[in-house]
């Protein structure tokens, strides 16, 4: 294909039909190399970028269903799109200058979250023509949509951006500033819904509801003339009583529409009927009142669920659920990391497979003795306890030596003459190490020492080792240039023969041994050694004990010789990355969780409300691991990442209905859950089926990452609405408080002087 890019008549569909035609069941022909590898992940990611689209695609659909208008679609997309671009711009002026992989995810996110506040704004805006406050008046409407609306979204925003934020505070800085930016979307997108999209829904209701009337705006929204008018409260009145809605920001006027009118006019609605909105709010239940889900909710879902018998089992099975995810998570779900290398793309993926075999981590072909090995060091000169100086480094900046930090010396001496011999000894003591791979012909550890090999290049030559301290340095450099060297130790030489030489990799020999020197003195100075275990394996249970081993045989030639070692193995950093991500998995949620009370203790003043929401949102999080043992997951990588952040998904929709029932003026429990699910129940199921909706096309990806990122999110979400719907109102119905029962009396007062 152009420029390295797979189209249906280039080389690589060339092949394919070729390996198609040999091939058979017995016998898998792959074929790999850069001209192959890379234009074919590129060409799988192209189609993952489609299917994230289609993820768009979906969402606005739906939104467009829900709403039941083309223009407040268009508004509510430009809405979420615009929060993650003007976070974009807030992220460059706080001084970040790194976005990566990780932070494009956020979309996902705010995807769902961002459809939901538009849904509940939605919802408030269409409950509101009912309410006595609001009748007559497009300000007081809106003035009454927006404050039920915010009570609403700040309380959810909060506690989602309080979770988010949390992982600030982790060791991992890709970790740290994907939850910084995750929490700014959010905050911007709260910001957006209660200024942008409440604009919109006064410009669709004056100039698309009222100006034009039902069927002309029906025909503007883009939907039928029938569900319009359903969505929008434009009810059909008797010919003879045919009025026309004349909008202003003040007052709504009836005027007589004329019987030689045209058809679109003879389709206008009107805003109020003549019932006394004072009757019409005691009986919201009615068919006239509510939308059909809304019906579900109060009429259906909640008389379901007030059954005794229904309460129990659904306690003692939601009980059930919560207490087998904790047994679970403590025991399935291992906290390590997985064997070999993660996986880009999925398994059974033909080019998965075809790199899986090109670096020796396929079942079918292993690795082989002459593939390369992983290796552990002992370095001399470096202060053991504090080895980088990292100030005025960026260390999310990709590809950037300087941005590594500088070496902390710890200014021993490494030129005078105990230090050179206590260098060959320590040589000859890490060659002892249990996990040091010996040669397959002469049986001899694969140790590479330049300190050893000068000590060698000296002796064949029948010359003094240890050197002069003020020599040592010049000495080396004439070892490295001498290419007329014969016999042992030679660095290089003509014959090929040089410790250097005869390798694959010319720079395989100073990659694992090798000094710093500044001025003839010696400041660093490092050893090797290649290790058995596979290059490829990253199982923390297997390679952390052989740090261990490096580390305390370093420890113990520091107490033994005159001079302070530090020992590692070149896998130190992913044990330091995947312990710290183990880390904000066991610390993360559980603080995570703790978060969420604290905020919900503070937005309802209720420790009643705030206890039962948390330990709903906590059964979530249970549920949530379920399905982690069920799909085979372990922590890897990825998953540990989006784990840590899976409290600041589950919180919304319990949340949601918590405020919901503080916020209901019903004498009793009952009536208190019943009014939360009437007024919220749509906008949670609204906003569950756009966000699951739009992660299940993340399940076509071939990219491991899309992959795992849309299945967390599915299911942190379907758990999330099962225990929101279920579990949460039945037990607000028996334990959930009544009065000022379980309020906090300091935090209520200073509400209600505020509000």
């Amino acid at each position: 294909g152009t420029n390295g890019v797979p189209t249906s008549d280039g080389w690589i569909p060339s092949f394919e039909k070729i390996l198609r035609e040999h091939g058979n069941d017995d016998l898998d022909i792959y074929f790999a190399g850069g001209s192959n590898v890379v234009p074919r992940m590129f060409s799988d990611l192209m189609i993952d970028q489609l299917f994230a689209m289609l993820a768009f695609l979906f969402v606005s659909l739906f939104m467009w269903i829900q709403l039941g208008s083309v223009f407040l679609t268009i508004c509510g997309m430009l809405q979420i799109i615009g929060s993650f671009i003007l976070t974009l711009a807030t992220w460059k002026l706080l001084g970040n200058n790194s976005f990566t992989f990780m932070h494009a995810l956020v979309v996902y996110i705010i995807l769902g979250i961002g459809a939901d506040n538009t849904f509940v704004f939605a919802d408030a805006w269409k409950q509101s023509r009912i309410l006595p406050v609001a009748v007559g008046s497009l300000a007081r409407r809106l003035q009454v949509s927006i404050s039920r609306a915010a009570n609403a979204m700040i309380v959810t925003s909060a506690t989602t951006c309080a979770a988010f934020l949390f992982t600030a505070m982790t060791d991992l800085p890709v970790i740290a500033t994907f939850g910084s930016f995750s929490a700014v979307v959010v905050g911007w997108n709260l910001l957006l819904v209660l200024t942008w999209f409440p604009a919109a829904v006064l410009v669709h209701e004056r100039y698309f509801v009222q100006l034009f009337g039902g069927c002309c705006a029906a025909r503007l929204c883009g939907c039928c003339c029938r569900v319009c008018v359903h969505q929008w409260g434009l009810e059909r009145r008797p010919a003879t009583e045919k009025v026309q809605a004349v909008g202003t920001l003040g007052m709504i006027q009836a005027v007589p529409v004329d019987e030689s009118a045209t058809s679109s006019q003879r389709c206008l609605g009107k805003r109020e009927d003549k019932q006394d909105p004072d009757a019409k709010v005691q009986d919201q239940g009615k068919k006239e009142d509510l939308r059909i889900i809304e019906r579900f909710f109060r009429n259906i879902l909640f008389r379901f669920l007030e059954v005794r018998v229904v309460q129990v089992f659904v306690v003692i099975g939601f009980a059930a659920l919560a207490i087998t995810g904790v047994a679970m998570a403590s025991s399935q779900v291992k906290l390590t990391t997985k064997s070999n290398t993660e996986n880009f793309l999925k398994s059974g993926n033909y080019l998965q497979d075809t790199i899986n075999i090109w670096l020796g981590t396929s079942d079918a072909f292993q690795s082989n003795d002459w593939d390369i090995k992983q290796y552990g060091s002992f370095c001399f000169g470096i202060d053991t306890a504090d080895p980088i100086d990292r100030s005025g480094t960026d260390p999310l900046a990709q590809g950037e030596v300087l941005n590594m930090g500088k070496p902390n010396f710890n200014g021993e001496d490494l030129n005078n003459e105990a230090a050179q011999t206590a260098i060959v000894e320590a040589c000859d003591r890490m060659g002892q190490l249990p996990s040091v791979a010996k040669h397959e012909e002469s049986g001899e550890p694969e140790t590479f020492c330049f300190m050893k090999d000068f000590k060698r290049y000296k002796e064949a030559r029948s010359e003094t080792f240890p050197v002069p301290s003020s020599t040592l340095v010049a000495e080396l450099e004439a070892w490295r240039n001498d290419i007329n060297c014969e016999g042992q130790g030679c660095y290089k030489n003509r014959e090929e023969t040089g410790v250097t030489q005869g390798r694959r990799d010319p720079s395989y020999y100073d990659d694992r041994t090798g000094y710093i020197a500044e001025n003839g003195e010696m400041k660093f100075i490092f050893v090797s050694a290649n290790l058995t275990l596979g290059y490829w394996e990253q199982h923390l249970d297997i390679i952390t004990p052989e740090y261990t081993e490096w580390r305390d045989a370093a420890d113990e030639v520091s107490k033994s010789l005159p001079i302070t070692v530090m020992g590692l193995t070149n896998r130190l950093d992913w044990i330091a990355i995947m312990n710290a991500l183990v880390k904000g998995v066991k610390t993360g949620v559980p603080a995570s969780l703790g978060i969420a009370f604290i905020v919900l203790l503070l937005a309802t003043a209720n420790w009643r409300i705030a206890s039962a929401a948390t330990l709903s949102i906590m059964g979530v999080m249970a549920s949530f691991f379920i399905s982690f043992t069920a799909s085979n997951w372990t922590l890897g990588m990825y998953e540990c990442q989006f784990v840590q952040l899976t409290v600041g998904l589950a919180v919304d929709y319990v949340v949601h209905l918590a405020h919901a029932y503080n916020e209901s003026t019903a004498l009793t429990r009952e009536d208190k859950m019943r009014d939360s699910l009437t007024k919220m129940g749509v906008s949670v199921f609204s906003g569950a089926v756009s966000t699951l909706g739009a992660s299940m096309f993340l399940f076509i990806c071939q990219f491991n990452v899309f992959y795992l990122y849309g299945s967390f999110i599915f299911f942190v979400i379907l758990w999330s609405l099962v225990w929101a719907l279920l579990f949460f109102p039945v037990l607000m119905m028996n334990v959930g408080p009544e009065g000022t029962s379980g309020d906090i009396k300091i935090l209520r007062s200073l509400y209600d002087r505020i509000f």
